[in-house]
């Protein structure tokens, strides 16, 4: 291995060429540590010589001459020279910083995340049921779309209070609550995911719309079906398709009701379900000997046990003969999931036919007035809706299947009063068959004494 020490020049380098077969080492007189390599095929290259401390020797390579100009070498070579001679290993600290860099990159990265990123890590680790979910894509895309590609942490509070108003007025409260509820959600996550020990988020923008008092509370609907509307609705389901002639079953039952919507509408009112848990309903859930069906997968992440009152257990039967062999109670060829998913239309054309104005948790509110109309105690009503509070600690102490037949009195007493409000003597025959039965021999008895008293008599 030859090697020189001389003052290096530019023309000198572009003249260098291959050697006799080892490396040729030609050391710079101007810039100690500085030196030109050039093999055997003529490659020549700019390198760095010197120890860190009082190790071995050390040798790196600053580039080649196809690259590198003279000048350019000798100013690249200064600063690992200088590390070398402060006992710094050059190539270790240029390891360190490229680190250092790619973990500030990514520290900037995260910290730029995007209200879609953040929106999109919520539904991975919340595990929302399909409809939540759907409504979260339905309010981000619809109403916040273009803040999605913003990164979240430049989503600042007067642009959250200028974006609720501008809701309000061009769409109304219910809805702007609800985006800036959903928003709210979503920055609390934010707040929560660290970066390097430091938060995405230190504070929430939605907490201004609170701060400020802003009105946001939607007036929570509270009506109901009273004792005449209830009667209109049973009216109708008791009546409806009873027509004397085939030209008036044409013109009033046009866009008239189905009787599978009607059922559904019969069942919600009579059980105070909840619209999806009765739309779900399966054929397999449905035990007609013990009168007793059971909901899956309620809003509560639990399943509900519901007795059927004598009504219901007819509504069952009414529906079978509707549904056939379908695996669903209320099915539905055109929905995917086999079942109904939107019974809108059914709704509608029940409102058109009856008078009667409802919406379908107005129905679960009539169930549950009408069951404290009946007698019956709140907690009773309160697990007949399957609402979660019911008893605390202790209710967790109970289990809830093994003491279905407790909660048997709350349906029947809803059954009877409704039944009560169309025909008295309906209810009675239902709910007292037997003395029903012998009212009736009771009549025909007395009708036969009478009618034989008339044959008896002369004039």
């Amino acid at each position: 291995m030859a090697s020189e020490r001389k003052s290096i020049t530019q023309s000198f380098v572009n003249k260098l060429g291959a050697t006799d077969g080892k490396d040729v080492f030609i050391r710079d007189s101007k810039l100690s540590g500085f030196a030109v390599r050039v093999n055997p095929r003529g490659v020549v290259t700019f390198i760095i010589e010197g120890r860190i401390k009082r190790g071995p020797s050390r040798r790196l390579t600053i580039g080649k001459r196809d690259v590198l100009s003279l000048a350019k070498a000798r100013d690249l070579a200064k600063h690992p020279l200088s590390l070398m001679a402060q006992g710094i290993d050059p190539r270790q600290h240029r390891l360190e910083q490229e680190a250092a860099q790619q973990k500030a990159d990514a520290h900037r990265e995260a910290l730029d995340r995007t209200l879609s990123d953040v929106w999109q890590q919520s539904i991975k680790i919340r595990t929302l049921r399909p409809k939540t979910e759907r409504d979260y894509r339905y309010v981000m895309n619809s109403y916040l779309s273009d803040w999605l590609p913003l990164p979240i942490r430049s989503i600042t509070r007067q642009m959250v209070e200028q974006r609720f108003f501008e809701l309000r007025d061009e769409i109304g409260l219910a809805t702007a609550s609800k985006v800036m509820r959903y928003l709210s959600a979503i920055f609390n996550l934010a707040m929560a995911d660290d970066t390097d020990g430091e938060p995405l988020l230190t504070s929430n923008p939605t907490a201004i719309l609170k701060q400020k008092r802003i009105k946001r509370a939607v007036p929570k609907r509270e009506t109901y079906l009273n004792e005449s509307q209830i009667s209109t609705i049973l009216h109708y389901a008791d009546t409806e398709g009873t027509w004397p002639t085939k030209e008036l079953f044409e013109k009033y039952t046009k866009n008239a009701p189905s009787d599978q919507g009607v059922n559904y509408i019969l069942l919600l009112l009579f059980t105070g379900m909840r619209k999806t848990e009765a739309l779900k309903l399966r054929w397999a859930d449905v035990d007609m000997v013990k009168k007793v069906f059971t909901t899956r997968d309620t809003k509560n992440h639990s399943h509900q046990s519901i007795p059927m009152s004598d009504y219901v257990q007819r509504l069952f039967t009414s529906q079978k003969a509707i549904a056939g062999n379908s695996l669903f109670v209320f099915p539905s060829a055109k929905s995917k999931s086999g079942h109904m998913t939107d019974p809108k239309i059914q709704v509608a054309n029940i409102i058109k036919a009856t008078g009667v104005d409802f919406m379908l948790h107005d129905l679960r509110r009539t169930f549950a007035t009408h069951a404290l109309k009946q007698g019956m105690d709140l907690y009773g009503i309160g697990r007949a809706l399957n609402h979660r509070t019911q008893g605390g600690i202790t209710a967790q102490y109970i289990n809830l299947d093994a003491t279905i037949e407790t909660l048997r009195p709350v349906f029947d007493a809803v059954a009877r009063g409704y039944l009560e409000y169309l025909d008295p003597t309906l209810s009675f025959e239902i709910y007292n068959p037997e003395a029903a039965g012998q009212r009736d021999q009771e009549q025909a008895q007395h009708l036969k004494d009478t009618a034989d008293q008339g044959t008896s008599t002369s004039f």
